[in-house]
């Protein structure tokens, strides 16, 4: 079975391929690996479980019903400490329902690192890279913000990640000798 990879939902089977074709028999499941398959969330709790390793700043905060819920009036924060290199780039990604107001991902400690300003509801990802002395994410609301963040996760990006974004997978059955059949696909992930 040989497994493509691309971005692009077009294969090409010349620079698409993950490797080598991988042995398969009839009947079995198999794991093929695709992308850093080593990472870990840096962030504890970040389906809200409790409002354990969580700080807030500001008024209109709350933890409860597995979600961090602002309520609109007063511009809070909600802090969690985290480890964080200089120089390396972090994916932060969360789920955030909101009716209004806007809320931005963001490191502090040393020179604060701005994530996108959100005003619209969505799972959203992005790319933070972190500078001296980072040492804290901190989610920030607007005083406006009426609404709950959910499923917060920070990973230390690496060579090996996938895009973030949609990216596409096919699965090729081969036979032994190599002779392709027919290409299963693409099959659309969405990487956080």
């Amino acid at each position: 079975m040989q497994v493509y990879h691309s971005v692009s939902p077009t294969l090409n089977r010349a620079t698409d391929a993950v490797g080598d074709p991988t042995p398969v028999r009839p009947s079995r499941s198999y794991s093929i690996p695709l992308g850093d398959v080593t990472r870990e969330t840096g962030i504890a709790n970040g389906d809200f479980a409790d409002a354990s390793n969580w700080s807030f700043t500001g008024a209109g905060w709350s933890i409860g019903s597995g979600k961090a819920t602002h309520s609109a009036g007063s511009a809070g924060t909600i802090t969690q400490a985290c480890t964080l290199t200089s120089g390396a780039t972090y994916r932060v990604s969360y789920s955030l329902t909101m009716t209004d107001g806007s809320l931005r991902a963001r490191f502090t400690g040393g020179t604060e690192r701005d994530g996108t300003l959100r005003s619209a509801s969505g799972t959203w990802s992005e790319r933070i890279t972190a500078a001296a002395g980072n040492n804290t994410l901190v989610l920030s609301a607007h005083a406006t913000l009426a609404g709950s963040v959910d499923n917060v996760s920070i990973y230390r990006e690496t060579a090996t990640c996938l895009p973030l974004g949609t990216n596409y997978v096919w699965l090729e059955p081969q036979n032994a000798d190599g002779t392709p059949g027919p290409v299963a696909g693409p099959f659309s992930l969405t990487i956080r």
